[in-house]
């Protein structure tokens, strides 16, 4: 939490002074443009002085500092007083910014950056560049249009990456220093680029394992359930079927959904989907993989695993486990722009042979009273949760999402084994046992495996211990997030196209 500072003291001492501070009905205008979470740690009806500290201090800890200072500007058509609000703020903005859009940076490169971006107003060629990036509506955005290129910038680092991991910031760059006349912003952006804080280039000049081909993926029927707006108490079902690794974002009219579908028959509904994917794949098309996304509030609601195919009324009907790849993914993931790059930032460390599986049984054995600091270790590339004395493993699963662990597993009881154990037979294959120097090379290929080994271990019981990890697997759900198939979320929007 930020300490309170003398810097917080002489901002305050200023904006109190401001009209939308002092001034009853323009604070209630300035109220209703601030950040929600600011909102709700103030009151309207302190004095001046008061409201002024608690706002500096609120925007300080919450990251929206440079948030409610744009906001003020607008309100306050840059006002003398405003200004010198501005000038006082200054060093606690550029903390804030670079805690922002510096991580992993060259602090002097990084301050090179901004220093030109700042110098660059926001006319017609910079809105193009911006406009080529950002694609959320206008409804969609909690700041004013920017000032500056600098803040173009910054408004970025608040959207998800592209379906690759590409940083949209960092496109924007690219196209705003393409532009003609822009020598500067140039040279300043090749040294962002080029600089030695810049992620991955410590990797380029260590790195000695070979680059690994990219997995073919089979074409994926992909699910998405929610609450039904129309009627909480059943489900709004929307798919697509993806035929080509880049189809990746999902925008399909909400015509094409499913409304109204009660809990318990939903397996049916998805047996049905599968049966219209599966008429609709092209000849050469593989067998598809089933993926799922389910928002927090029902992510441990089914196991879709354990659900029946219901094809043919007279044939039993085999589960969904024994005939399909799964895996599932989390709605929240897909809005949170912080837990993408902490998951792709996983990655990378996975890549450079420095990933590790966490387990519930880990954070109760170092004492971590709280999972979410014990996932703050970025090496961790896979967590797996199950039930223990005095463990919340539901709410470990939930922090490891929004920390952005990019594989999270969960089984609800140590029955029939350690689970942790099981997971490595899982990400090991059909290689039982693997050497010491081999381990953390299987970690990378294991994990890029996981959701095919997974299908493959519930269906083979070949041996008694595979008869074992085959009844464990069945009570293992994977939540499972790359930068290839990424889900966006885009209200109750999913895409489809032409299949064959």
């Amino acid at each position: 939490m930020t300490e309170v500072r003398r810097a917080h003291h002489e901002v305050a001492s200023a904006l109190w002074q401001v009209r939308s501070v002092y001034e009853e009905d323009a604070r209630q205008q300035f109220w209703h443009c601030l950040p929600t979470g600011v909102r709700s740690k103030l009151r309207l009806s302190m004095d001046p002085q008061g409201f002024a500290f608690s706002l500096v201090v609120q925007c300080c800890r919450q990251g929206q500092l440079g948030v409610m200072l744009r906001w003020l500007r607008w309100l306050e058509d840059d006002s003398r007083p405003v200004v010198q609000v501005c000038e006082l703020a200054e060093g606690l903005l550029v903390q804030e910014e670079w805690e922002i859009s510096g991580s992993g940076r060259d602090r002097a490169v990084w301050e090179r950056l901004r220093r030109t971006l700042r110098d660059v107003a926001y006319d017609e060629r910079v809105d193009r560049a911006y406009r080529a990036v950002e694609h959320r509506s206008a409804e969609e955005i909690a700041v004013p249009v920017p000032r500056t290129a600098w803040e173009a910038f910054l408004d970025l680092k608040e959207i998800p990456l592209g379906p690759s991991g590409e940083e949209p910031g960092e496109r924007f760059l690219h196209l705003l220093a393409a532009q003609p006349g822009r020598e500067e912003v140039a040279r300043a952006v090749a040294e962002w680029n080029a600089g030695q804080g810049r992620p991955g280039a410590e990797v380029r000049r260590t790195e000695v394992r070979e680059p690994q081909p990219p997995l073919r993926l089979p074409p994926r029927l992909i699910i998405k359930v929610e609450h039904d707006l129309g009627n909480v108490e059943r489900l709004w079902v929307a798919y697509r079927l993806a035929t080509h690794p880049e189809d990746d974002w999902m925008d399909v009219c909400e015509a094409e959904a499913l409304t109204e579908v009660a809990a318990e028959e939903l397996p049916r509904r998805v047996s049905e989907l599968i049966a219209w994917a599966e008429g609709q794949q092209a000849d050469n098309h593989e067998k598809i993989r089933l993926e799922f996304i389910f928002p927090f509030s029902l992510l441990f609601r089914f196991v879709v695993q354990n659900w029946p195919l219901e094809l043919h009324r007279d044939a039993p009907a085999a589960r969904l486990g024994s005939q399909y790849e799964i895996l599932i993914r989390s709605e929240e993931f897909a809005r949170d722009p912080r837990a993408q790059r902490a998951c792709l930032r996983r990655w990378q460390k996975l890549h450079e042979g420095k990933g590790r599986v966490g387990t519930s049984s880990e954070v109760l054995e170092e004492g971590w009273e709280n999972a979410a600091d014990y996932l703050g270790n970025e090496a961790i590339a896979a967590f797996v949760a199950y039930a223990l004395p005095g463990v919340e493993w539901r709410r470990q699963v939930y922090a490891a999402v929004v920390c952005g662990v990019p594989v999270v597993a969960w089984r609800r009881s140590e029955q029939n084994g350690d689970p942790k154990a099981h997971f490595w037979s899982i990400l090991r294959g059909e290689e039982d046992s693997l050497t010491e120097d081999r381990e953390m090379n299987a970690l990378e290929e294991g994990i890029k495996s996981l959701t095919r080994n997974l299908y493959l271990s519930r269906v083979d019981r070949s041996t008694p211990e595979r008869k074992l990890r085959s009844r464990q697997s069945y009570d293992l759900s994977v939540i499972y997030h790359d930068y290839q198939r990424q889900p966006r979320e885009q209200g109750q929007r999913l895409s489809g196209g032409n299949i064959r």
